[in-house]
């Protein structure tokens, strides 16, 4: 396993990709803040906008980490890589830890810059965080682990398929996906009641997109989203190890 992640972490210093997503993830932070902010009068109440912005990183990776997944781990099949990590006596299991590991590692990092940016610019512009030590700390822990359900869901579709092509388009129809049943879902549940706003609630938290709406938009729901995240953690990556011990590479 450390030889697997070692490898991978050669590979991140010169992946093209990786330095320029992140790059990306750090100029985000300075511009939402600065879009959301406006840096005008027209700010009426902005003591909050540092805490609202904050946690953008939650979106972008939904954005961001299948492009960088997609890109690593099916250069990992186009060139043969992962049947010579087989012949050199590699777990089909470990390789899958590795290059899930790897892609929570990356979304870590991408997440940290991200929020050095827009702590930057906030103090910048003298904003405050004012939602309380409470909240926040639920919040952020609740946007770590959707880190954790998006690398793995994106590494799951990525070792599912052989082809770098497939698999980046699955996971881009995913993404499209997603934020358009939770816009749908948002629109509807405000006059919704009853069940079917518990159903369409239900929908919401178990959506990646969904979560990071929420948590984007400081709701109340954060006291369990994580609950949801550690369910959806543990489906898929189980599904997503017993699936690659038994798929025929090609």
């Amino acid at each position: 396993m450390i030889k697997l992640l070692n490898a991978n972490f050669y590979r991140l210093k010169k992946s093209i990709t990786f330095w320029v997503l992140l790059l990306i993830m750090g100029l985000m932070g300075f511009f939402l803040y600065i879009n959301y902010n406006g840096i005008s009068s027209s700010c009426v109440d902005c003591s909050n906008q540092l805490g609202i912005v904050f946690f953008g990183f939650s979106s972008l990776n939904w954005l961001i980490l299948p492009i960088f997944i997609s890109i690593f781990i099916g250069s990992d099949y186009s060139n043969g890589a992962i049947k010579n990590k087989i012949i050199s006596g590699h777990k089909r299991s470990n390789i899958y830890l590795a290059n899930l590991l790897t892609s929570i590692i990356v979304s870590i990092v991408y997440s940290v810059i991200y929020i050095i940016s827009a702590i930057i610019i906030g103090l910048i512009l003298e904003s405050d965080i004012t939602i309380s030590i409470n909240k926040f700390i639920f919040l952020l822990f609740d946007s770590f682990l959707l880190n954790i359900v998006i690398s793995s869901l994106f590494t799951f579709i990525c070792m599912s398929t052989t082809s770098k092509s497939i698999s980046a388009i699955i996971s881009l129809i995913v993404v499209i996906w997603t934020v358009i049943i939770t816009s749908n879902v948002m629109s509807k549940i405000l006059d919704a009641t009853g069940i079917v706003k518990s159903i369409y609630k239900f929908i919401l938290n178990i959506l990646p997109y969904g979560q990071a709406t929420q948590i984007l938009n400081l709701n109340e729901n954060y006291n369990i989203l994580w609950l949801y995240s550690i369910v959806l953690i543990f489906i898929i990556n189980l599904y997503g190890i017993i699936f690659i011990k038994k798929k025929e590479l090609s």
